[in-house]
């Protein structure tokens, strides 16, 4: 269940405002989850920067790790190619 910890504001007003939010998380009978957060504006557009990095630099890692498999398997492809083909004689 979503809880409003604050009661809507004007738009001027959350702009310059941190944002609040809670939750509560029943796990079981006996057992709970509280977690609340506080944000600013500024906080928001940081987290988005290192969000945005993170999906950036894994990509990268991704594509560099695709591209060295290749790599390493197209150069053990060649090496077994030259071992199986004999060298013509020259006339």
């Amino acid at each position: 269940m979503i809880v409003e910890s604050n009661p809507p504001a004007a738009p001027q007003a959350l702009a310059n405002s941190p944002q609040r939010a809670a939750v509560f998380v029943k796990l079981g009978r006996r057992r709970g989850l509280r977690a609340t957060v506080e944000v600013t504006p500024a906080g928001l557009l940081a987290i988005g920067g290192l969000v945005s990095s993170i999906l950036l630099s894994t990509a990268v890692l991704v594509r560099s790790a695709a591209a060295a498999k290749l790599r390493a398997e197209g150069g053990r492809e060649q090496g077994r190619e030259q071992r199986r083909a004999p060298e013509a004689p020259a006339p």
